[in-house]
């Protein structure tokens, strides 16, 4: 038993830290050929975006997964139940916040690209809102999270390869970044729900 223990916990740390360097070196090669292809200016617009989205995001976060984490791992009946809540809380969430940031640049002096860019990136609320990786974690199944690290970093670099080729394609460039998020954490959904249960609004 102690042997099995412990072949698990090696596998789960083999697969995060394998998918978490994959991850890393595809963001890093994606930011690489987004830094050349799009001037500064364009570059500098998905950054702020990015980072000024993600106090956003933080808010829709709310240490949920965490708290959602570890009450699975003491009672794992409880999956539905925690699954429906935070997913329920975290949509009404995106929703809230997204109104609140359509607000903001609606009076903002933000040109209109960068609006767009914020506007598309904001989409990320829900992304977030989709995430179930947490999940996973709490009942150590952790190569799925390892292979949706992957998937997302692939879909980031290829999208951006193939449809991203000059400065004048910096709202493609924010969209794929935002869609390869997307699809990686919708994946989830579905491996969920064969798994466990189908997810409710609550």
């Amino acid at each position: 038993m102690k042997k099995f223990f412990t072949s698990k916990i090696a596998s789960n740390l083999f697969s995060l830290t394998s998918a978490e360097t994959a991850k890393r070196l595809l963001g890093f090669f994606t930011l690489v050929y987004l830094g050349r292809v799009l001037d500064k200016n364009g570059f500098g617009i998905i950054g702020f975006a990015t980072a000024f989205v993600s106090y956003f995001i933080l808010v829709v976060n709310f240490g949920f997964s965490t708290y959602g984490t570890m009450e699975i791992a003491k009672d794992p009946s409880k999956i539905s139940k925690f699954v429906n809540n935070i997913f329920s809380i975290r949509i009404l969430l995106a929703i809230f916040l997204s109104l609140i940031l359509i607000l903001y640049l609606f009076f903002s002096e933000h040109s209109t690209v960068t609006k767009y860019v914020i506007l598309i990136t904001g989409l990320n609320l829900f992304t977030n809102a989709f995430a179930l990786n947490w999940i996973f974690q709490a009942v150590e199944k952790m190569q799925y999270i390892a292979i949706r690290q992957v998937l997302s970093g692939l879909l980031g670099l290829i999208g951006v390869v193939i449809f991203v080729h000059s400065e004048n394609d910096l709202l493609i460039a924010a969209s794929i970044l935002t869609l390869s998020t997307l699809l990686g954490n919708i994946w989830f959904i579905p491996i969920y729900q064969k798994m466990f249960s189908k997810i409710k609004f609550e």
